[in-house]
């Protein structure tokens, strides 16, 4: 058989005449499947008369069967089926005796080496072809995945966002990693290095712009307060016509009766607050306190914190009013008249 350059499916089809028969059709006791190709293109549509995909399905006897029988389509690698790979994924015989060719335009989905196309009959006669390549199609967009997510390339674009899972919840000022693929319209990952950047809201500290190599890479990120959830949105800097990826992460909560004081430093001069977050498991009379590196008191608030995150904000300001000086300070947390916790930050002009 003579190697074709894919370019589409032939809608052919033909029915072996002869004689209707009443009662149930014979079931297809024979499937050959034919890739008559060895290189293909993700996610491009059938549109010339050039047969590149056929199968026959055969059934015995000389008279016609009365029923259509039902072939599912799947594509494999290594034996194991690729969901969502290859559309469509279904097709009806004709009813007829010996032999039927597949007639309807395949789209290829998943891009990579060592693939094969299987069809299934309902009584589980099987049939598969040798192996072909799919290769990628142009870059068109960036999946971006957290701690907990997997990419998932090769998928039908209307069934799927290129990944799967949730992104686990991260530890306040513990890097952890954002992989970054450049896909095309079918999630599969293409080969360029392009250069990507990074932008999400405050509270976390993102990597500088880099280069992705073979169309991924792996970026450090820090968020810097607990209990927060953030966007992060990675850009091609490279190429203007890809479509920017996005994930969000959360950060835990503090533990019990622990004190966390964000943005440190921070500057009242120019209108600057400080938080002060905390958790506690029982409902209790708590105090927040301000003192300088010497420990005199600067300022205090005291309140009724029911159980879970309490939030205090503060302006920089002492009991009298006036900003404090720029230096280092201590947050301390007292529950029930008891210090629980005491955590530095500091003040900037």
């Amino acid at each position: 058989m003579t190697r074709l350059k894919f370019s589409s499916l032939l809608v052919a089809g033909f029915l072996t005449a002869g004689f209707h028969k009443v009662g149930h059709a014979t079931p297809v006791n024979a499937i050959n499947v034919f890739v008559n190709a060895s290189n293909f293109t993700a996610g491009i549509t059938t549109n010339t008369v050039q047969t590149q995909i056929f199968i026959n399905a055969y059934r015995p006897g000389v008279l016609p069967p009365d029923e259509v029988e039902t072939i599912s389509l799947a594509m494999v690698r290594n034996g194991v089926v690729l969901e969502n790979a290859i559309s469509p994924t279904t097709f009806n015989t004709a009813v007829g005796n010996t032999n039927y060719l597949f007639s309807t335009p395949i789209i290829l989905y998943y891009a990579g080496s060592g693939l094969q196309l299987r069809a299934t009959s309902p009584s589980g006669t099987v049939g598969i072809s040798g192996s072909f390549t799919v290769q990628p199609s142009s870059a068109t967009k960036l999946v971006v995945l957290a701690p907990g997510q997997t990419h998932v390339p090769g998928t039908n674009p209307t069934l799927t966002s290129g990944r799967t899972g949730t992104a686990t919840i991260q530890q306040q000022s513990q890097a952890f990693p954002i992989t970054v693929h450049l896909t095309d319209n079918q999630f599969n990952v293409v080969n360029q290095n392009d250069t990507v950047s990074f932008a999400s809201g405050d509270l976390i500290t993102l990597p500088s712009a880099g280069a992705l190599s073979a169309g991924s890479g792996s970026f450090n990120v820090t968020m810097t307060s607990p209990k927060i959830s953030r966007t992060i949105t990675v850009t091609d800097a490279t190429t203007a016509s890809v479509l920017p990826g996005a994930t969000s992460v959360e950060t835990a909560g503090p533990p019990s009766e622990e004190v966390f004081p964000f943005p440190s430093p921070f500057n009242p001069k120019i209108g600057g607050t400080i938080t002060f977050r905390y958790r506690i498991e029982t409902a209790a009379s708590t105090k927040l306190k301000v003192t300088d590196m010497f420990g005199q008191a600067v300022w205090e608030k005291n309140v009724e914190s029911g159980v879970g995150t309490t939030d205090i904000v503060w302006d920089g300001r002492n009991e009298n009013g006036s900003l404090v000086t720029a230096g280092i300070y201590y947050a301390i947390l007292e529950v029930g008249g008891n210090i629980k916790s005491r955590k530095k930050f500091g003040v900037t002009k």
